[in-house]
């Protein structure tokens, strides 16, 4: 992601390796507004926002995510937790791990090597589509 807004975000770093996400843009927005995300719509409640706001990191303020980041599309799903990163491509396919630290580009899948990070984060996705569902 390239943000540039010289008069409204002083003393940004030039580059930032915080995971970001889709989701973080309306958190983000909102405070830039100074707005706040519904928690009822028209007597209904409304699910939080999954984002969080990247003015932080922007900023030069963070440069760890606390949180882990989830994401499903079509037939597949993943989870990151700090550098670590859980995927699964296609309905039948088996969970892949990366190191994002040591792999970047995702070649070397480390699941066999730390099965205990590979089911936490397996938990921690599938605790997360529990409560999406619902």
């Amino acid at each position: 992601m390239i943000i540039s807004w010289p008069k409204g975000l002083r003393n940004q770093t030039p580059l930032n390796h915080y995971p970001a996400h889709l989701i973080d843009i309306l958190p983000t927005i909102a405070e830039l507004a100074g707005a706040n995300y519904p928690l009822e719509l028209n007597g209904k409640s409304v699910l939080p926002a999954e984002g969080e706001s990247l003015l932080p990191a922007i900023r030069g303020d963070k440069s760890i995510r606390e949180k882990p980041l989830f994401w499903e599309w079509a037939v597949g799903r993943a989870v990151r937790k700090g550098n670590w990163k859980l995927v699964k491509h296609g309905k039948d396919a088996d969970w892949e791990l990366y190191d994002l630290e040591k792999d970047p580009s995702e070649i070397q899948n480390v699941s066999l090597k730390f099965p205990e990070k590979a089911q936490e984060l397996k938990a921690l996705f599938e605790e997360w589509k529990k409560k999406v569902r619902s």
